[in-house]
C-alpha cells in the first residue's frame, strides 16, 4: 500500500484558558491557568454554597463565557445539544475556518453545485469526507429527570420502578436522550458539513482524543476518506459527575 502524507490543515479549541487556537495558545505562553473556583462558571452547573467560594474544594475549568447562541446554526439544535456536544461543534468550525474550508462545506453532490465557484479551490465529494470523535459518557443534571422520579413514589413515598415507563413518556422531552449518546458530536458536525464517509466515536475515557485522532488517520491511510475532521470533547465539573461517588479501593 502507498504510503499517503497527512497533514493537519486547521485547529480549534474551546477551552477554560482560550476559544480559539491562537487564543488558547497565546494563554498557554503567558502561563494561564484555567482552574478557578466554580463560583465563577455560568453554565448553570453546580456552584459552591455562600461562604465557601474559596474554601479550595469548589475548583475546577469551567469555561466562562460561551454562549452555543453565538455559534451554533441552526440555532434549534442546540435543543437536542448538552454543552459537551456544543463545544464538540463550535471547535470544528473553528478547526474548518482555520484549514480555509469553510467556503468549501457543506460539501456538494456536484462540483457544478459547490459553494467554491474557483476551479482551482479545493473540493470533496461527501462520501470522501468523515468525522472521528473521542467523547465520555455524557451525563444530564438530576433534575431533567426528577420530575420522573417523583411520579414513580407510591403512596408511602417508596420507589415503584414500573411506574417509570409511563412517567418518563410524559415529563421528558422525548428528544432528550439525544443531548447525551457520546456518539452526537460526530454526528453534529457530520450532518453540517455533509460528510457521507466514516463517522466513529470513541469511548475511551481519557485517551479517547489521541485515539480519536489516530482513527482519524487510519482511515485516510486506508482511503477510505481524503479529509477527516477529529476532535474530542467532555467534562469533569458537571452536577452528575461531582454527585457520583465511587467506593474507595
Amino acid at each position: 500500500m502507498p504510503e499517503h502524507r497527512i497533514v493537519i490543515t486547521g485547529a480549534g479549541v474551546a477551552s477554560a484558558i482560550g476559544l480559539g487556537h491562537q487564543d488558547f495558545f497565546a494563554a498557554l505562553l503567558r502561563g494561564d491557568s484555567g482552574v478557578r473556583s466554580l463560583a465563577d462558571r455560568d453554565d448553570d452547573g453546580p456552584t459552591p454554597p455562600s461562604g465557601r467560594e474559596n474554601d479550595g474544594l469548589w475548583i475546577g475549568a469551567p469555561i466562562v463565557g460561551f454562549d452555543g447562541k453565538q455559534f451554533v446554526k441552526p440555532r434549534k439544535a442546540l435543543k437536542v445539544m448538552s454543552r459537551e456536544i456544543q463545544l464538540a461543534y463550535v471547535a470544528s468550525m473553528m478547526a474548518i475556518e482555520d484549514a480555509g474550508l469553510d467556503s468549501v462545506f457543506p460539501a456538494a453532490e456536484s462540483d457544478t453545485d459547490s459553494a467554491a465557484s474557483d476551479d482551482n479551490a479545493v473540493k470533496f465529494a461527501p462520501k470522501d469526507i468523515g468525522t472521528v470523535f473521542g467523547s465520555e459518557m455524557l451525563y444530564g443534571p438530576p433534575t431533567e429527570l426528577a420530575e420522573a422520579f417523583q411520579k414513580c413514589l407510591d403512596d408511602d413515598g417508596a420507589m415503584d420502578e414500573s411506574r417509570f415507563g409511563e412517567a418518563a413518556m410524559r415529563s421528558v422531552m422525548p428528544l432528550w436522550m439525544l443531548k447525551y449518546l457520546p456518539n452526537m458530536p460526530a454526528c453534529h458536525v457530520g450532518i453540517a458539513i455533509n460528510a457521507h464517509g466514516p463517522n466513529n466515536t470513541l469511548v475511551l475515557g481519557d485517551t479517547s482524543g489521541p485515539a480519536a485522532l489516530d482513527e482519524a488517520i487510519s482511515c485516510l491511510t486506508r482511503g477510505i476518506a481524503t479529509c477527516m475532521i477529529s476532535g474530542a470533547a467532555g467534562t469533569r465539573i458537571n452536577a452528575t459527575r461531582l454527585n457520583y461517588r465511587n467506593d474507595l479501593p
